[in-house]
């Protein structure tokens, strides 16, 4: 799957997106200019995350999110949490920080996040980004390549009783390094980071939020990206497939993903019951995966209960159009899953 993207072209991904292509309309989004801070919402969200061969067969994943959020009572925050998960030692770290306005630096006109404990700035062919916690650092230098997910088609769909915007940038070529377990790596092209940005006005008062998001990456060079909810009066689903040669194959209303959970596990910290292993079965694309956590212990538990969340690193293996795959995945859990 790596040489698929490495031969790409890295300067044209920023054109690409204006191109019209296959089984995809044309974003309604400006993809440069909305990386930047929208103060019109009350939940902005910009969320990378990557998989790292760090030594042969030594693989360490990464999580950085930073959101914007304006809630009542505490106003305006930026939460920033980062995970850190060594497969190979089976080592975990997650930590979850609200900060208070004053301890943010945000820009609107131009791409520029600065939170205690990491940074993200600059634009698609030369991204810096920067997580400085405990024991983990990164400092890397990204450019993204292939073409973006635009969900629905366009980067506007509606969930959750929410007009939301989001796009993602499933292929970020890196070089720089990462220390991990007391050890710096050089991480220079030994795997990629996805890049996500969402922003929606949220009511914060009434929200009963309850969502499952899903990337998938498989070794024939399909890319997924699925949402999912089964909130009572409000049971939706959405899926883009972005396909090696750029065209992108958009399904919504498919077999609910609640359907088709097998195994849970209920968090000691915060009595949450997680789903933690999927078994897919998409008839419309002659797909099935079993999709399941390489460790089951993934929840980052937040100053903020209601912010609890699974973000769980995965194994992927299955079937496609009658062919086997394998690959990885990055299963997010939000909301309210009280047993």
């Amino acid at each position: 799957m790596k040489d698929l993207y490495l031969n790409m072209n890295t300067n044209l991904m920023t054109e690409n997106i204006r191109q019209d292509r296959m089984c995809a309309s044309m974003c309604q989004l400006d993809i440069t200019k909305d990386l930047a801070n929208k103060k019109t919402v009350n939940d902005n969200s910009w969320f990378a995350f990557g998989r790292f061969e760090a030594e042969p067969e030594h693989y360490i994943n990464f999580l950085f999110h930073i959101m914007g959020m304006k809630v009542p009572v505490l106003g305006l925050v930026y939460q920033s949490l980062v995970t850190v998960f060594d497969e190979k030692t089976g080592y975990y770290y997650a930590k979850d920080y609200l900060n208070k306005k004053s301890k943010a630096v945000v820009h609107e006109d131009d791409f520029y996040l600065k939170v205690p404990n990491g940074s993200m700035a600059g634009n698609w062919d030369n991204m810096k980004i920067i997580v400085d916690e405990g024991e983990f650092h990164l400092n890397v230098e990204a450019s993204a390549i292939h073409y973006p997910v635009l969900m629905a088609a366009n980067s506007v769909f509606d969930m959750c009783n929410m007009c939301i915007h989001e796009f993602s940038v499933p292929r970020m070529r890196i070089k720089g390094t990462m220390t991990a377990g007391g050890r710096t790596y050089d991480i220079t092209d030994k795997g990629f980071i996805w890049f996500d940005r969402q922003w929606q006005n949220i009511n914060y008062v009434k929200s009963t939020m309850k969502w499952t998001w899903i990337s998938i990456s498989l070794d024939n060079g399909e890319i997924y990206s699925i949402f999912d909810t089964n909130l009572t009066g409000w049971e939706d689903n959405i899926m883009a497939v972005l396909c090696p040669n750029g065209a992108q194959i958009n399904l919504r209303h498919f077999n609910p993903l609640a359907a088709q959970e097998k195994e849970y596990w209920i968090s000691p910290k915060s009595k949450q019951k997680y789903p933690v292993k999927w078994e897919l079965d998409i008839k419309e694309l002659d797909l099935q995966l079993s999709i399941v956590p390489i460790k089951k212990e993934q929840e980052i538990v937040s100053a903020l209960g209601e912010l609890n969340k699974y973000e769980g690193c995965c194994t992927v293996e299955g079937v496609r159009d009658g062919n086997p795959v394998k690959g990885t995945a990055l299963v997010e859990l939000i909301g309210h899953w009280k047993k």
